[in-house]
């Protein structure tokens, strides 16, 4: 793990990160092939008379020439109606349970809504002025919530939607939207952006960066700079983005004879066994751990009911393999070990914390355990 990783996932822990997704992040959906926003643009080229090298060098002379000739209502149904059909990947499902209070994303679709719904992760949605009075509270009702801020709008609340590159600035947007520049401001004040699905050539980058630009002026440049997600970056390209004021965070994929989604997983799940492990530390150093230990599994939430009562199929239930809380072997997943004096108070107290991550606990007796390794090792 790099420097800058640990550095990325430790601001993902203590809630000093706030995402924000782009169109790439959507290419790792499940059920059809997603485009980014260059794909998007060449998809529509055709209606306006341009070639798709053409879209490719200027994506955005498409989306205005589509809406003047045919209108902003046409453009923004054709947008939705080859968004459609998607369904959220495994690197959603991930993304969603890695503790976030707030996901930013200047997509149309509902893939981030859609896995959070499916990890049951209570939600709000915001995707207009109007919406921002329901996310200021994150444990609303006593459980965590998830805001989801559809900067631009969505398919779902098309009047909302911003899809015209000449609104694309903070001055509009100021006039336009103050709520969620204000929202902006606020978070990026305090907090270290995280792009994740974006290029340099996608407009939303230079839009959002002025937020962070506006906040370094304001703040006197203690404002924390963006991290952004790159997948097999040129050394050019890595150097463009640091003088552009970014932190870049390089995943190898071709160098590893994987694809780009494989590469986003592992760095998914690197980060969330970074933050679980992060979550029981904390938990753990503030009890007084008993001599005595038994062991914990970490399941799937999903998965909970399964494990009840046993038999425990221990090499399916863990996120990832955490060194520190392991038994010997990497078939067992075991991940974490608690005091066994006042177990269930110890559960009751970090289960929440892990919640947002997706995770139930269930506690396992060391004797099970050991049997269970002794039965397997003597196979």
């Amino acid at each position: 793990m790099s420097g800058v990783e640990d550095a990325l996932f430790e601001d993902i822990h203590t809630n000093r990160c706030i995402p924000f997704v782009g169109a790439g992040f959507s290419k790792n959906a499940a059920g059809k092939s997603m485009p980014d926003y260059v794909e998007l643009a060449q998809s529509l080229a055709r209606f306006v008379d341009m070639s798709e090298d053409e879209a490719a060098s200027c994506p955005e002379k498409v989306y205005t020439a589509y809406s003047t000739k045919y209108g902003s209502t046409k453009l923004k149904e054709e947008i939705c109606r080859t968004l459609e059909g998607a369904k959220p990947g495994e690197a959603h499902r991930l993304f969603v349970t890695l503790g976030w209070t707030h996901i930013l994303t200047t997509n149309f679709d509902s893939l981030l809504e859609d896995a959070l719904n499916d990890a049951d992760i209570l939600t709000d949605i915001c995707a207009c002025e109007r919406d921002f009075s329901a996310i200021s509270d994150s444990s609303r009702g006593g459980k965590p919530r998830i805001a989801v801020v559809k900067i631009h709008g969505d398919c779902n609340h098309r009047s909302d939607m911003a899809v015209d590159p000449a609104d694309l600035t903070p001055q509009n947007y100021e006039r336009q939207r103050p709520m969620l520049t204000s929202f902006l401001k606020e978070n990026l004040g305090r907090k270290s952006a995280l792009f994740i699905g974006y290029s340099l050539r996608d407009p939303n980058v230079a839009f959002l960066k002025k937020f962070v630009e506006v906040e370094l002026h304001i703040s006197g440049g203690a404002t924390r700079n963006p991290y952004i997600i790159l997948i097999d970056p040129t050394e050019k390209e890595f150097r463009d983005y640091q003088k552009d004021g970014f932190i870049p965070v390089p995943l190898a994929a071709t160098e590893v004879g994987v694809s780009p989604g494989d590469a986003v997983l592992d760095f998914l799940r690197k980060a969330k066994t970074y933050c679980v492990k992060r979550c029981v530390e904390e938990h753990t150093s503030q009890q007084k751990v008993a001599s005595k230990l038994a062991a914990l599994v970490v399941s799937p939430r999903e998965s909970a009911d399964r494990y009840a009562g046993g038999p425990f199929p221990i090499e399916e239930v863990a996120v990832g393999h955490l060194p520190n809380y392991c038994s010997a072997s990497d078939k067992y997943r075991v991940v974490l070990i608690a005091p066994a004096q006042d177990l269930a108070s110890w559960i009751s107290g970090i289960a929440p914390h892990l919640e947002l991550f997706g995770l139930e606990l269930i506690a396992m007796p060391q004797e099970l355990l050991s049997r269970l390794i002794g039965d397997e090792d003597g196979e």
